[in-house]
């Protein structure tokens, strides 16, 4: 789960790697569900929030079970109590969708994210 240091620790990290804090950058959360329909619920809410939203992403997982990946970013210069406040404000939201949950945050760089290579913006 997201908290203070872990993002701040990505960060500084992230930066130790050349990638420039100071200027806007995509964070990018996720929130996984058990069905399409709850993915694009969700999808619909974040847009009236201000996030830009992707189409869902179908995620095979062991067994056969299928879930979604919806990506949900804000582009800006990147700001510990933002990318928290986001976060937390993603995850409560979730937590009120039957078979949904917030999943993770990450920075793409270089173009790519680990959801499906390209990065979604």
């Amino acid at each position: 789960m997201l908290s203070h240091g872990f993002v701040s620790a990505s960060l500084a990290a992230l930066s130790a790697h050349g990638l420039r804090l100071n200027q806007p950058q995509v964070s990018l959360h996720t929130v996984q569900t058990v069905d399409l329909p709850a993915a694009q619920a969700l999808g619909r809410w974040a847009r009236t929030q201000g996030f830009a939203v992707h189409a869902p992403i179908k995620v095979l997982e062991h067994g056969g079970e299928v879930n979604w990946l919806l990506p949900i970013e804000r582009r800006a210069v990147l700001d510990v109590a933002q990318i928290l406040a986001d976060g937390q404000h993603i995850r409560a939201r979730a937590q009120q969708t039957p078979g949904a949950r917030y999943h993770t945050w990450q920075v793409p760089v270089g173009g790519r994210s680990t959801l499906a290579g390209a990065a979604q913006s």
